[in-house]
This record gives C-alpha cells, structure tokens and sequence, in this order.
C-alpha cells in the first residue's frame, strides 16, 4: 500500500493482516469497512488503519470509492492498553 500525506511526504508498506470487509446500507450512501495491520517499509513498529469506502446507496460493485482512514502509529500493545482503559470507562463495551 502506498498514502501520500496532504503535506507530500509519502508512506509505503505491507498489509499484512486485514478484517473482513463489512457493509453498511444506508438511505443515501453505502459504507464499507475495514482494518488493517500494515507494517510500514523502512520502520520497526506495525501500524493499524481503519479505513472506509463509500458508493452511492444501492450502487454495483464497481461503485465504490475511498472515503477515508485514520492510521493509528502505536503498537498494537499501546493499542490494547488504549482499548481497555476505554472499555474500564464504558466507552467500548
């Protein structure tokens, strides 16, 4: 995979694991989603991206397009610790 920041500086890397791709119908749009554990060239620690894709409600296939992500730069054990301690709070159930 390859994400070109809005500054220029660009990220290249493996996806080397990834989610099963989950569709949300909706009245006026369609969403897909899915994570990814990605470990950037060049760099020691993996990153995980939720991503989303988006197709106007009821499109093909072939409608879909990149919506948007957000990469998370922390190791999956920062990861973890961030997901309990939102959890220990009731914001993840």
């Amino acid at each position: 995979m390859k994400f070109t920041y809005p500054g220029g500086d660009q990220m290249e890397g493996t996806v080397i694991k990834a989610t099963q791709v989950r569709v949300h119908l909706g009245n006026s749009a369609d969403y897909a989603t899915r994570v990814e554990l990605i470990e950037p060239d060049g760099k020691r620690s993996k990153h995980i991206r939720f991503a989303y894709y988006r197709r106007p409600a009821g499109g093909g296939d072939r409608d879909w397009t990149f919506a948007s992500q957000y990469t998370w730069v922390f190791s999956v054990e920062e990861t973890m610790r961030a997901i309990q301690d939102a959890q220990e709070l009731g914001i993840l159930l």
